[in-house]
């Protein structure tokens, strides 16, 4: 064999590779094997003996126990003394004439045994902790702290003797002390425990260490009383998210639910098997070397085996197991871990690998590698499709020198250097290419720096060609802006897209907001939904404007317009939908023109000398009152009265002073009455009351008030003048003609019995 070449190729691998001779020094390491150490000096490592400088252990499969072929986990010795977990493969090589042993080995990440650990002790009802070589507890569990009564903060950092009754602490130093020298001590055995409160609590105490870092890892069961301790073990197995047994005399003893789910046995089947009928059986030799190993406390990683279930599927798992007490006789409590998955992790790395490789070339979006300067690295099919160049032409040459118009160049080119040195966030950003044509395509950006260790490889750019959703916005902005009211874009779930500059001016509004916040501040929403809104800051499902038209629009596919008023200024607002997702909701201000018809309509009501209601607008409220007194019942009364000989006046005077004697009555009259009352001016001289809820003889002693207070006042020029009342009450056969008739009949009689009198009909 052509041990140059073979080293050279050993040289690149992703995994670490030594060479040891039978007298167990280092020959050689590869690149991976000296950075794995700590080192980048290949040298550091030649020569050395793999014991204390690469390996803790004194036991080789190989060499000692004259295996050809090992493959395992173990723990390896860095350069500055720390250790990492690693799963190898060793071999036998005969190079050039000397026996040598290769191993291969590669990094295990802490996680999967952390997380082993954790499952294992928070979810037991066991108590568990930590203690370091000085007997100062690193870690408790949730159990150990009910039990006792602490907290983790009570705990961490204190001496483990705080917890242990004066009687027992002699004997438990002792103990301790042997296992960290390695002599001979009981793997299990009862001590009294001190809780916060005092009380005493006998526990069973299982002491495991760990050579390499001398922790002492203690499980503990309270068996103050026994059932609770009963009680307590068949609750761990019931609830373990894993797989737990408990053997006895070669057999199973307990199961719990999880392992009968995962292994496809019965508790019945269980009970007359070993452990080890669940291994493969070319496993199971490791299986039982790695147990022993983990019940002398010689080992405290977990081994992994192949299972086999009831049907005969295989599964890779990782297993534990530990020496505890059952019904006062030494058992064995093992766990089980599906791994499954990690073993299947490289296979479906090369697959993903495929399928990133087929999603890159297929994916309707450019994809863009850039390494060094910009240097195009990757360029697909898509890339080709928009660009017009194929992958080939652009390969190795800088993409901003190529792609970039001249005068974007610099600002492409800073935006480039912050992406690659990690300046600035930069998730994503939008610029202009120019394809091999000449044309420009704006394309959207998302961009991914891909690192090698902690240099720079390559940023890979996943670009989005947005050329035609960019021109439709600028279209559409233009057809917003050409409306000369306040219009907004809005999308089916109230939210403002776009905006013309009319709206921004007029009414503050902004694109991203909701429509019925940013253009009326939440105003007219339903008291509820404006609570929820206030309190939670987001809308209730279905918030909306009360007299908001979107979803008929929308659901109709049709316009709607309707009127809005808003502090004193008229709208009319219109939903026009543009698509089943979009409509257009513009505002045109109507307030001069409503204006004008309040006035019009005043006009059209209203006595122009008197300023009064005229003859049409008191019929209409006269038929609008017999109604509704017909509906509900109650009373109402009319009065009719004209000025006596204002004809006379009007001759005497003239016409200017007659109309102040008109507008001086009115105002008299218009201050004593109520806001309900209704005065209008029936014709000439003469006037009319109408009366809601007054009664035929109150509405006599209000005309009778008035009539007195008229004939003493005193006009310039005129100087005294009265005025003649007729009154009358509804009845249930009137109209309107009926009641006015027999108020005018009741006028008549009071000028006929000679003037400034009140009668009644």
């Amino acid at each position: 064999m052509d041990v140059e070449k073979l080293v050279k190729c050993l040289d690149f691998l992703p995994v670490g590779i030594i060479l040891v001779g039978e007298d167990k020094i280092i020959r050689w390491a590869n690149r991976e094997a000296v950075r794995i150490w700590g080192s980048d000096n290949p040298e550091e490592l030649q020569g050395k003996p793999c014991r204390d400088n690469f390996c803790p252990s004194d036991s080789c499969p190989i060499l000692e126990e004259g295996q050809s072929f090992d493959r395992s986990s173990r723990i390896l010795i860095r350069k500055d003394g720390s250790f990492v977990p690693v799963l190898k493969a060793t071999k036998i090589l005969d190079l050039n004439g000397e026996r040598l042993i290769l191993e291969a080995f590669q990094l295990v990440g802490d996680d999967l045994y952390k997380r082993y650990f954790e499952v294992v002790s928070e979810n037991t009802g066991a108590m568990v902790l930590m203690i370091e070589k000085d007997l100062s507890i690193s870690m408790v569990n949730s159990a150990f702290l009910e039990h006792t009564g602490y907290s983790r903060k009570e705990l961490l950092g204190k001496p483990v003797t705080m917890l242990l009754h004066p009687e027992d602490l002699p004997v438990a130093l002792e103990r301790h002390k042997a296992r960290l020298r390695g002599e001979p001590a009981p793997s299990a055995y009862e001590i009294r425990v001190i809780t916060k409160d005092g009380r005493v609590c006998w526990a069973l105490v299982t002491p495991t260490v760990i050579p390499q870092t001398h922790q002492t890892i203690i499980s503990a069961l309270n068996f103050t009383k026994e059932k609770e301790a009963r009680d307590l073990l068949e609750s761990i197995f019931l609830s373990a998210p894993i797989s737990m047994w408990l053997a006895q005399d070669g057999r199973f003893r307990l199961v719990n639910p999880r392992l009968i789910l995962n292994m496809g046995y019965s508790e019945a089947e269980f009970a007359e098997m070993h452990p080890l009928d669940l291994v493969y059986p070319e496993d199971r030799e490791k299986v039982r070397r790695a147990a022993r190993e983990m019940l002398k406390g010689r080992r405290t990683e977990p081994y992994e085996f192949r299972a086999v279930r009831k049907d005969g599927s295989i599964t890779w798992d990782l297993g534990m197991v530990t020496s505890v007490t059952f019904e006062g006789r030494p058992a064995v409590l093992g766990y089980i871990m599906n791994i499954e998955r990690q073993k299947k992790l490289q296979e479906q790395l090369a697959l993903e690998k495929a399928r990133a490789e087929a999603l890159i070339e297929n994916a309707p979006l450019l994809v863009v590698g850039l390494g060094v300067r910009s240097k195009i690295l990757l360029f697909n099919r898509y890339a080709e499709k928009v660009t017009g160049y194929r992958s080939e032409e652009v390969l190795g040459k800088e993409w901003i020198e190529l792609f970039i118009a001249e005068e974007l160049r610099e600002e492409v080119y800073e935006v480039w250097k912050q992406v690659v040195q990690r300046k600035a966030v930069v998730h994503e950003y939008e610029n202009p290419i120019v394809t091999k044509d000449g044309s420009r395509r704006i394309i959207k950006w998302y961009n991914k720096v891909i690192t090698e260790g902690s240099e720079f490889w390559m940023v890979l750019s996943m670009g989005e060609d947005i050329t035609e959703i960019r021109r439709l916005e600028e279209q559409r902005q233009m057809m917003l802006e050409a409306l000369p009211n306040p219009a907004w874009l809005i999308s089916k779930d109230r939210k403002i897209v776009a905006q013309n500059q009319a709206a921004r001016e007029i009414f503050k509004s902004e694109e991203g907001q909701w429509c019925w916040d940013g253009i009326w501040s939440a105003r007219f929403l339903p008291e509820e939904q404006k609570r929820f809104y206030r309190e939670t800051g987001h809308p209730m499902p279905g918030t909306r404007c009360i007299f908001c038209e979107a979803d008929q629009a929308l659901r109709e596919g049709k316009r709607y317009k309707k009127e809005v008023e808003a502090d004193g200024t008229f709208w009319e607002g219109w939903w026009v939908p543009v698509s089943k997702d979009f409509y257009v909701h513009y505002a045109v201000d109507i307030t001069h023109h409503k204006r004008m018809e309040k006035e019009l309509y005043s006009l059209s009501i209203t006595d122009p000398l008197t300023g009064i209601y005229n003859r049409r607008y008191f019929q209409e409220k006269l038929e609008e009152e017999i109604e509704r007194v017909r509906r509900g019942g109650g009373v109402f009364s009319v009065v009719m009265f004209d000025i006596d000989h204002f004809k006379t006046i009007n001759d005497q005077f003239g016409h200017q002073v007659g109309d102040t004697v008109l507008k001086t009555l009115v105002k008299i009259v218009k201050d004593r009455i109520r806001r309900i009352d209704i005065l209008a001016r029936w014709g000439g001289e003469e006037f009319v009351l109408l009366l809601p809820n007054t009664t035929l003889e109150n509405a006599k002693g209000l005309a009778e008030e008035l009539r007195r207070k008229i004939e003493t006042l005193w006009i310039p020029r005129v100087g005294k003048f009265t005025v003649s009342f007729g009154v009358t009450e509804y009845r249930p056969q009137d109209d309107p003609d009926t009641l006015v008739f027999r108020a005018d009949a009741a006028l008549y009689e009071a000028k006929r019995e000679g003037r400034n009198r009140v009668r009644a009909a």
